[in-house]
């Protein structure tokens, strides 16, 4: 499987500019499949109210996914749906056509990035 570019500055233009700026994230990219997309973002760091948000956006949409009235549950991968926590290391699949919705999500949220290896601590900036 080729994994593609580490960063996509295309689609995520403003984690392009958080990484020039902070040095984080590491990684951003979109990997789009038959029907659904990966996305993947390593060192996102965000205040932790907006990381819960994120967290329960993304449960939401994950259990409206399952629903047996939605059409697209043929979809649900078998192998799960990533790690959801909005914490350094993000791995959303999303169904193919919302994947747009979800990139611009990540890139509304990448102005608040922040290094945590800069702070000295372990929390995000006052």
């Amino acid at each position: 499987m080729k994994m593609g570019p580490w960063h996509n500055s295309v689609l995520f233009p403003a984690l392009d500019t958080a990484r020039q700026i902070r040095r984080v994230p590491l990684i951003y990219q979109a990997l789009p499949r038959r029907y659904v997309t990966e996305i993947i973002i390593d060192g996102f760091f965000i205040p932790a109210t907006i990381a819960d948000r994120l967290s329960s956006l993304y449960a939401q949409y994950v259990e409206w996914w399952r629903l047996p009235t939605t059409p697209e549950r043929r979809w649900f991968p078998k192998h799960g749906v990533g790690l959801s926590l909005f914490e350094d290391f993000v791995h959303l699949v999303v169904i193919r056509e919302h994947a747009d919705w979800w990139v611009n999500i990540l890139n509304e949220a990448a102005p608040l990035t922040y290094n945590r290896w800069d702070l000295g601590m372990n929390r995000a900036p006052a």
